[in-house]
């Protein structure tokens, strides 16, 4: 058993149980996904539904609270709050 097994074993205790080390190559990867691709479809039904929602609105709102306060170059190097303090600026962010 390797040290990163030993370490989960003692970690998650008889909830998990080691069953074998296996080792593939990059190549070996990349041959593997060659020969049988995955449907992007197939993916998208591993997540229920709910769950990918959730996590897809929580990113949206992330993404524009973070944003707000971004450098962003179309915008002279000034973040969406400053430019909207002007009228230029508010030009600028409509064009979003």
């Amino acid at each position: 058993m390797s040290a990163v097994s030993a370490l989960i074993a003692d970690l998650a205790g008889a909830d998990v149980r080691h069953l074998r080390d296996e080792f593939t190559t990059q190549k070996e990867m990349k041959r593997m996904v060659k020969e049988s691709p995955r449907d992007p479809e197939d993916a998208e039904a591993e997540i229920p539904a709910e769950v990918r929602n959730d996590i897809l609105a929580k990113f949206g709102e992330q993404h524009y609270v973070e944003w707000l306060d971004s450098d962003v170059p179309a915008l002279g190097g000034k973040t969406p709050r400053q430019a909207a303090k002007t009228a230029k600026g508010r030009q600028q962010l409509a064009k979003f």
